[in-house]
C-alpha cells in the first residue's frame, strides 16, 4: 500500500506541474494572439483551437489531481460519523461510480456541444482527455 501511495504522490506532483506549465503556455499563446490581432492586424488561426482543447485537457487533468489529493468538494457530515473501515468502503464505492461514469463518457459518441458537432475536428481528443485525466486516480 505504501508503494501505491508513493506512486499517487508522484503522479499528483507530475499532474500539478503539467497543469501549471500547460496553463502558462496557453497564457503566452493567447497573449500573442491578442497582440497579433490588435497590434499587427494578423491572425493566428491555430491559437483559438489550441486554447479550447488545452482548457479541456487541463480541466480533466485537474479533476484527476483533485481526486489524488482528495480535494474534490464533498459533504462529509455523514462520512465522518462512520467507522474508519466504513469510510474506506464509502470512498471506494464513490470511486467505482466515478470510474463507471468516466468509462461511459469515454465510450459516448455524442459531442459536447452543437458547435463541436459542426466543427471539422472530431471530438475524439476531448473524449480521450477524459480517460487520460481520470485514469491516474485509479491508483489512489
Amino acid at each position: 500500500m505504501k508503494t501505491v501511495a508513493k506512486i499517487n504522490n508522484w503522479l499528483c506532483k507530475v499532474e500539478g506541474a503539467v497543469m501549471v506549465v500547460w496553463f502558462a503556455a496557453v497564457l503566452v499563446v493567447m497573449t500573442c494572439q491578442v497582440i497579433s490581432r490588435y497590434v499587427l492586424n494578423a491572425l493566428l488561426n491555430w491559437s483559438e483551437e489550441f486554447a479550447r482543447y488545452s482548457f479541456v485537457w487541463i480541466s480533466y487533468i485537474g479533476c484527476a489531481y483533485c481526486v489524488g489529493v482528495d480535494g474534490h468538494t464533498n459533504i462529509t457530515a455523514l462520512l465522518h460519523k462512520l467507522p474508519v473501515n466504513a469510510q474506506k468502503i464509502v470512498r471506494l464505492v464513490g470511486n467505482v461510480i466515478m470510474a463507471a461514469c468516466s468509462c461511459a463518457s469515454c465510450r459516448s459518441r455524442s459531442t459536447t456541444s452543437p458547435r463541436m458537432a459542426r466543427s471539422s475536428h472530431p471530438s475524439r481528443a476531448c473524449r480521450l482527455s477524459i480517460c487520460t485525466g481520470r485514469s491516474p486516480w485509479a491508483l489512489g
